[in-house]
């Protein structure tokens, strides 16, 4: 037997741990209405499409189905910000669309006077 002076005892190795604590993960959130996702993707083509002079009319029937999917999506609880979000874009191309008309319009009325009045 060794000496070992006074509060020096020995200690016992420490004992090993049964089992690690489950990593924590955080909670998935329910994934998007189809509708919603449908709504953001035609209200984002209709504004990139919307403004070109001949293939426009594909943005401006974008735009609807924008409108329409974006109505269905909003009532859905799942990804109703993107439906907002396409809803919006959708309507601004088709408001856009009608000043656009409305200004063709008027400039094609005043052509068509100022020719008959010469």
């Amino acid at each position: 037997m060794t000496y070992q002076p006074p509060g020096s005892e020995q200690q016992p190795p420490p004992q090993p741990q049964p089992y690690a604590p489950p990593p924590y993960y955080a909670p998935v959130s329910p994934p998007a209405s189809g509708a919603s996702i449908a709504a953001l993707v035609c209200g984002i083509i209709s504004i990139l499409v919307g403004w070109i002079p001949i293939v426009g009319v594909i943005g401006l029937f974008t735009a609807i189905a924008a409108l329409i999917t974006g109505i269905i999506g909003a009532q859905r609880p799942n990804g109703r910000a993107m439906a907002i979000i396409g809803l919006i874009c959708g309507a601004l191309v088709i408001v856009l669309w009608i000043i656009g008309v409305v200004i063709v319009i008027i400039a094609a009325a005043s052509h068509t006077a100022a020719i008959g009045n010469t």
